[in-house]
């Protein structure tokens, strides 16, 4: 039988590291490269630490709902989108 899809999941799934960095380095990188994001896509924020977090913390809270409830996939970059809007940031 021909493979059709093969699927990587995150999330400790598949691949776990014992020595995963504290969250307080996830949150400086996350930071950092919010920050790069946001120049790229020529925004600014005054907190990219802030933006990050508000982005982590809605998509952390629709997957929390999406397993509890349907299982469905939650659409990831509206999620961003609306929660960043929410913050004050238009993507």
């Amino acid at each position: 039988m021909a493979y059709r899809a093969v699927l990587f999941d995150i999330g400790d799934t598949l691949w776990h590291s014992a020595d995963a960095p504290p969250a307080a380095e996830f949150r400086r990188i996350a930071a950092e490269r919010a920050r790069d994001f946001l120049r790229d896509a020529g925004l600014t924020h005054p907190d990219p630490a802030r933006v990050s977090r508000v982005a982590w913390d809605a998509l952390e809270t629709a997957m929390k709902r999406a397993r509890a409830t349907d299982r469905i996939e939650p659409d990831y970059a509206a999620i961003t989108r609306n929660a960043l809007a929410d913050a004050g940031l238009a993507v």
